[in-house]
């Protein structure tokens, strides 16, 4: 049943059609590959700042922060705010690494300090990984305008994946920064306004909302267990949350190629800061909307059936409470929050395609339009091969059990290569090569074959990638000493 109303397809129009015309505005003057894929290095902070929040604050974290909170509470709020943790350290760290260097990804870097081979091992997983977010992406907007609409989930899938594959080949890394910068605007109204109509609609407003839910136990967020199968504890959130955001703002290419299009590192310093203060109103706001949707259900009852999934809240609200218009407007914002992800990952796994494994098409076509549309056509597949993958998603959990798992779970061992790159001197590519993927094998059989917590997954992948390269290093260091200490001996006999 078609639950959207005509004004609804309306707003929607006029939101995709201005969306699709940015990005195709912005391919005026664009020359060459290093235009599409790094803007020139002439973007302003402020869009690009505001550009990170929209790219980071997905269509996953915009409908599935919400229910996440309705249904468990705060809990998952320390794994967000664990970002708090990481912001010196990016800070002091990456973005001084990041501002001196001139390359075109974060994994260029590891060609001079291991080898090639490291350098292309850190960008397929990053490549693989992001793949995957890119299907998830894709996968969770289009299930909630399925639901709201009625319509068949894959004609969803391939109108968004296809429309965004479009106007991100069109206008590359320009078009995907003044696009978010639009979205970001279009999702955070979007989330205010859902606050503001259930307040309205509720006895005590604000106040009314935080006591139902602090009545029912949704604000407690303490868990102290240091049991690794307890969903969500305080360790596992803080050490979970550290990990993921680090591995997001240090050595993902889909945040660093946004570090990359700043003019210097000033600018670089308050594009981050802008982001990160940015990025907790945007958490502030998506937690509250949770407990709104929480609220105005227990209030309400008789209006959520049995059969909703609770994954499907903010949706279901949309469809049934909305009046025609609003409803169209939150069907936006949350398609907003999707495409501004979706056009972020297909120009980051691009960049990564373009730069770490087609060295010979770049340099000789870089320059010139050659490059452009090369770089353009492999834009556009990378879309359409998300958006085939989009279909094979949505039978991983819950719709932030699916992110952490996809998408945060398998970050580690890309961060673990970085911190031995930055912080060691003496540790040669051999350990890394032989490290990394057994810390990948290692958390995916955590992922999938056992019962410890989503949470875990970011520290067990960085953590065994780190322990295992320091043992491997070791065990090749003293090789060598021990077969020059027989050679001697046999000398001597």
């Amino acid at each position: 049943m078609n639950l959207l109303r005509p004004l609804d397809y309306i707003v929607l129009t006029f939101y995709l059609l201005g969306v699709t015309a940015i990005g195709v505005w912005v391919t005026r003057g664009q020359r060459d590959a290093k235009d599409f894929l790094l803007a020139s290095r002439s973007m302003a902070w402020l869009p690009v700042g505001i550009s990170i929040v929209a790219s980071f604050i997905s269509g996953i974290s915009y409908t599935g922060i919400p229910a996440e909170i309705a249904n468990h509470g705060f809990g998952f709020l320390l794994y967000a705010f664990a970002y708090v943790l990481v912001i010196p350290v990016v800070l002091r760290v990456f973005l001084p690494f990041y501002a001196g260097r001139n390359i075109t990804t974060a994994y260029e870097y590891l060609s001079g300090r291991f080898n090639l081979s490291v350098r292309r091992l850190a960008s397929g997983m990053f490549i693989i990984w992001r793949m995957f977010w890119i299907a998830t992406v894709i996968y969770v907007p289009c299930l909630v305008i399925s639901v709201v609409t009625g319509m068949p989930l894959l004609p969803t899938l391939l109108t968004v994946g296809i429309l965004t594959s479009l106007y991100t080949a069109a206008g590359g890394m320009k078009a995907v920064i003044w696009t978010d910068f639009t979205q970001f605007f279009v999702m955070f109204g979007g989330a205010v306004l859902a606050i503001g109509f259930i307040a309205a609609a509720l006895p005590g407003g604000l106040t009314g909302i935080w006591g139902t839910a602090e009545a029912a136990g949704r604000t407690r967020m303490i868990e102290w267990s240091l049991d690794p199968i307890v969903r969500i504890t305080v360790w596992g959130a803080l050490a979970g949350g550290f990990f993921a955001n680090l591995a997001s703002f240090g050595v993902d290419q889909v945040i660093i190629q946004r570090y990359l299009t700043t003019r210097s590192l000033r600018d670089l310093r308050r594009t981050y800061l802008l982001n990160s203060a940015a990025l907790f109103l945007v958490v502030a706001v998506l937690s509250f909307l949770g407990l709104a949707l929480f609220a105005f259900y227990d209030r309400n009852p008789g209006l959520l059936p049995p059969s909703v999934q609770r994954d499907h809240l903010l949706p279901h609200f949309i469809a049934h409470q909305f009046p025609p218009g609003l409803a169209g407007l939150l069907v936006a914002a949350i398609l907003a929050a999707s495409m501004s992800s979706l056009s972020a990952g297909i120009s980051a796994v691009t960049t990564a395609l373009f730069n770490d494994f087609l060295p010979t098409a770049r340099k000789s076509g870089e320059a010139g339009g050659q490059g452009l549309w090369r770089a353009r056509g492999l834009s556009l597949a990378v879309g359409l091969a998300g958006t085939a993958f989009a279909s094979l998603v949505g039978k991983l959990g819950t719709i932030m059990e699916i992110a952490v798992r996809l998408i945060d779970g398998f970050s580690g061992p890309l961060l673990a290569i970085f911190l031995v790159g930055i912080f060691t001197r003496r540790v040669g590519p051999t350990p890394v090569l032989i490290a990394a993927p057994v810390g990948i094998a290692l958390t995916a059989c955590a992922n999938f074959f056992s019962p410890v917590s989503f949470m875990w997954y970011p520290v067990i992948g960085c953590l065994s990638t780190l322990l295992l390269t320091v043992v491997t290093h070791g065990l090749l260091e003293r090789r060598p000493k021990e077969v020059g200490r027989v050679e001697a001996m046999q000398n001597a006999d």
